[in-house]
């Protein structure tokens, strides 16, 4: 039986096959495999030189260059970072900021991808585990938005008569980035670079800070920094970070520091009238920085920081802008770290030292009564 099958034709044996096998799961099948084979010639060492040759070859302004631009970015999103043969990835990524550089059509169309195609987002920020893969490509698309916001604002997102529109190209990109952030603590080994990018974005300008805030980012940062100690209760909320590892939160403080700076600290929130700072927080940053679970003002977003020293050069910055000009701020502060310095378990003292000192060198009206002030808890 076995050499009749064997010698039998070709042709009769794919019969044979067929009529075993149910037609859905063998055309699902065929397709797999070749799509098996195509994954295996474009994940090869020798395409990947070959494409890298070819884009070498063509200047990189006119309509070839912008559709060798997107030929060479869709290879390097899709393919090469999930490759093993990735040894060339900062490479090609320096050469496509190249191309990028002369494309500003090229930068509107990588945009735009990102957009539309939002899951590319979540898995080379959250799913890939390579951290090579996730510190490239954030620095690749942030070199690309602030190539476009520098040469077409219109196209970025700023509108001639200043109208903040959500449907902009930077407005959609930050509203993605912020339903990501819902999500995020399920990744919390890997997304230092997620919150890199959200920080080099606010670093941009006004613009992408009110996004942030506008979008919920902001107090979506906050709280989930917080955790259990926030001021908005959730019932099971996830942990994050196991007996060895705890989540990585530099960028994410210095994300927060960045859009807080840029915004307007009042008591009751109003339209600002201050030039300098166009934006003013809402009812629910305010009570996420300052209240603490039981709402109290126990200034536990800031605690946090000190006691697992987490990007101590941001918490400074924070603490020195939310006290100026504030009397009932500067006073609550004082006290925090006051008590942070006599607290010996967390071994605290060297750096609520230097918050001191950055918060007695506010230098506004304030200056001398916030020292005083401060000399006057030290020997209460």
């Amino acid at each position: 039986m076995l050499l009749q099958h064997i010698l039998s034709p070709r042709k009769e044996r794919e019969d044979t096959v067929k009529s075993t096998i149910p037609k859905e799961i063998y055309g699902q099948l065929w397709i797999e495999n070749m799509h098996f084979l195509m994954d295996k010639n474009v994940f090869d060492i020798s395409y990947q030189n070959l494409l890298w040759s070819a884009l070498q070859t063509i200047e990189k302004t006119g309509s070839n260059g912008l559709r060798a631009l997107k030929l060479g970015t869709f290879y390097f999103v899709n393919f090469l970072s999930r490759s093993k043969e990735r040894q060339n990835l900062k490479i090609w990524a320096e050469y496509l900021k190249s191309m990028f550089d002369e494309q500003i059509e090229g930068c509107v169309w990588f945009m735009d991808y990102l957009i539309v195609n939002d899951d590319i987002l979540t898995d080379l920020l959250f799913s890939c585990y390579i951290e090579e893969v996730r510190d490239t490509f954030v620095s690749l698309v942030e070199f690309v938005f602030k190539t476009l916001r520098t040469r077409d604002q219109l196209e970025y997102g700023n509108t001639d008569d200043n109208v903040l529109d959500e449907n902009t190209r930077i407005a959609r990109f930050i509203k993605n980035l912020a339903i990501m952030s819902q999500v995020a603590y399920r990744y919390w080994r890997v997304f230092d670079q997620y919150f890199e990018l959200v920080f080099k974005l606010s670093e941009l300008g006004q613009l992408e800070k009110f996004w942030i805030k506008e979008t919920g980012f902001l107090a979506n940062m906050i709280d989930l920094y917080l955790g259990d100690l926030s001021v908005i209760r959730m019932k099971d909320r996830p942990r994050m970070g196991d007996k060895f590892t705890v989540p990585n939160f530099s960028n994410l403080i210095r994300a927060v520091k960045s859009v807080v700076v840029g915004c307007q600290i009042v008591d009751e929130p109003t339209e600002s009238d201050n030039p300098n700072f166009p934006l003013s927080l809402g009812e629910r940053e305010l009570m996420l920085l300052f209240f603490g679970m039981k709402r109290t003002r126990n200034f536990a977003f800031f605690v946090k920081q000190i006691r697992e020293k987490t990007a101590l050069d941001a918490t400074a910055d924070l603490i020195v802008h939310c006290s100026t000009m504030s009397e009932s701020r500067s006073e609550g502060f004082a006290v925090m770290i006051l008590r942070e310095m006599a607290n010996s378990q967390y071994d605290s003292g060297g750096i609520c030292l230097t918050l001191l000192c950055a918060f007695m060198s506010i230098d506004d009206e304030l200056l001398s009564w916030r020292v005083e002030m401060t000399f006057n808890k030290m020997i209460e």
